[in-house]
């Protein structure tokens, strides 16, 4: 599939609640109750499609609840326009000719790699699934095919639809016009409901099974040894928890940056084991962030907030360098030199197991606590530099000797 550069600037995308009671209390929870990481379905949705490169959002809903207006308040603020629709002139108002038009049913979950592989498409489609068993929760359109959730559609489609039935959504119409237009079907391959892509999210169980999926996801992003083999199982058990406590999710970003200046202050005071025993912390913290929040979480500002807690490492690095400083040598130029080599190793092509130790921040920082509890912090920083320079030639070596047997 080939991208599109041009068309999503001038695109909207139609959501829907239409079937969720905005006034299910608390006390009965319903189906906008379900959270899938710690998000509602819905938010789900707007995120995968904003990444996709979409800004523009209709909702079509029945009734507005609290939740749902503060949520669409935080999303204005961050640069999201959108409206909301519950009759066909609502969303002929706000559809202009032109426009590509992608519809999204409810309580259909799309991974983000899979939403910007449809979003990339030129021409209009249904995308659909076959008609095994397997895929049964899926809408029927015909004998042998359902529709998988998702469709392209030019915005003209949404002038053809008048006054709706009592029992049909706004979304349900421009389907069955689409059908009736005879827009090509968009077939998805099964692999990617197997590989939970692709969800349907009615009860709370299949939202558990996804938020288990999501956290083993993100957590396979990440190369280092120290984060995939003891983060990884520690914060699989704390997501969950924390996904509960709303309040304590959104101040998670602020946690990493916090204990990486508490790192720094204990090194001012030349406290060096305490130091790094907080900068582990803080790298702890901030993979928890990613395993709870996700890396592209707050578009406009997650990037920002990354940069500022690797700065506070590096400073603190360079903190806990100074105040050996009279030691012998300059471990300030060592420790230099170790960030410039990670740095280094993250440009280059490397054989797998040489990538979990050099990508591992925290594997460093845990080398470095047990140098500094033996009183050797200085051969500990030397040691460590000429153990990535061996790895970084060693892996090229090898990568470069992989590749000629290739060819």
């Amino acid at each position: 599939m080939m991208p599109n550069s041009g068309h999503q600037a001038n695109s909207v995308a139609l959501l829907s609640i239409a079937n969720v009671n905005a006034h299910v209390s608390d006390e009965k929870p319903g189906r906008d109750a379900i959270q899938v990481a710690g998000q509602s379905v819905l938010e789900l949705q707007l995120k995968a499609i904003r990444n996709a490169g979409c800004s523009f959002f209709i909702i079509e809903v029945d009734n507005v609840s609290g939740p749902l207006l503060a949520l669409v308040d935080r999303l204005r603020q961050d640069g999201v326009s959108i409206e909301f629709a519950r009759t066909p002139n609502d969303l002929r108002s706000l559809v202009q000719d032109g426009m590509k038009l992608f519809i999204l049913a409810e309580d259909h979950f799309y991974s983000d790699a899979l939403m910007s592989q449809l979003m990339s498409q030129d021409t209009s489609y249904i995308a659909t699934l076959d008609s095994r068993d397997e895929n049964s929760d899926f809408e029927r359109i015909d004998l042998n095919t359902r529709w998988a959730g998702f469709a392209s559609l030019e915005a003209n489609v949404v002038q053809t639809i008048s006054d709706l039935p009592d029992d049909w959504s706004l979304m349900s119409s421009l389907l069955r016009h689409a059908i009736q237009k005879k827009v090509a079907f968009l077939p998805i391959m099964q692999a990617n409901l197997q590989n939970m892509d692709i969800a349907i999210l009615g009860d709370l169980h299949k939202a558990e099974r996804l938020s288990q999926h999501i956290i083993k996801s993100r957590a396979e992003i990440t190369k280092g040894w120290v984060e995939r083999f003891l983060f990884a199982p520690i914060a699989g058990l704390l997501a969950p928890k924390i996904w509960k406590k709303h309040r304590l999710s959104s101040l998670l970003r602020f946690f990493g940056s916090t204990c990486a200046a508490v790192s720094v202050g204990f090194a001012l005071f030349d406290m060096t084991i305490w130091a790094l025993f907080a900068a582990l912390l803080a790298l702890f913290c901030n993979y928890l962030n990613i395993i709870v929040r996700g890396a592209a979480q707050v578009p406009n500002t997650g990037a920002g907030f990354d940069r500022l807690f690797w700065l506070i490492i590096c400073i603190s690095g360079f903190a806990v360098a100074h105040s050996h400083s009279n030691d012998g040598s300059d471990p300030i130029i060592f420790m230099a030199m170790i960030m410039g080599l990670a740095v280094l190793a993250q440009r280059l092509s490397l054989p797998r197991w040489i990538e979990t130790i050099l990508f591992s921040p925290s594997l460093i920082a845990i080398f470095l606590v047990f140098f500094a509890l033996a009183s050797a912090f200085l051969m500990g920083i030397k040691f460590l530099m000429i153990a990535q320079l061996a790895l970084l030639i060693g892996g090229r070596y090898l990568s470069d000797r992989k590749h000629v047997k290739n060819d």
